[in-house]
């Protein structure tokens, strides 16, 4: 939009792996290079801006959100505050929405230990 390209979704996964010595291994992952090649892309389509839409409001290294903010720091430290509204265009949203956030709630209860979502 303008001149401007848009992450809103991608896919992640916790990864605790350590060396022999314990020490974490480098964060250093496929989607990484899917963002670059991206970002590229859009800069030569004449795009000058990125956004990867979002920041957890509060950041807990415990939390999965922190591993996708740091994902995000590893391209810029910018950031800016935008804010972001739902506008239901059908009377049904609020109760399928309603569904929607349960189930995920449930999904992340059983795959994280927490009802907390990560963004």
């Amino acid at each position: 939009m303008g001149s401007g390209t848009y992450y809103l979704f991608g896919g992640s996964v916790r990864d605790d792996r350590v060396d022999e010595a314990g020490k974490p291994l480098k964060d250093s992952k496929a989607p990484d290079a899917f963002y670059w090649n991206a970002m590229l892309d859009a800069k030569a389509r004449g795009y000058t801006l990125f956004d990867f839409w979002g920041i957890p409001r509060v950041l807990d290294e415990e939390k999965h959100s922190f591993g996708v903010f740091k994902m995000k720091l590893k391209f810029s430290e910018q950031r800016a505050w935008y804010p972001a509204y739902d506008l239901p265009l059908n009377a049904a949203a609020p109760a399928i929405v309603k569904a929607l956030r349960w189930r995920k709630t449930q999904n992340n209860k059983r795959k994280r230990g927490s009802a907390e979502d990560v963004l």
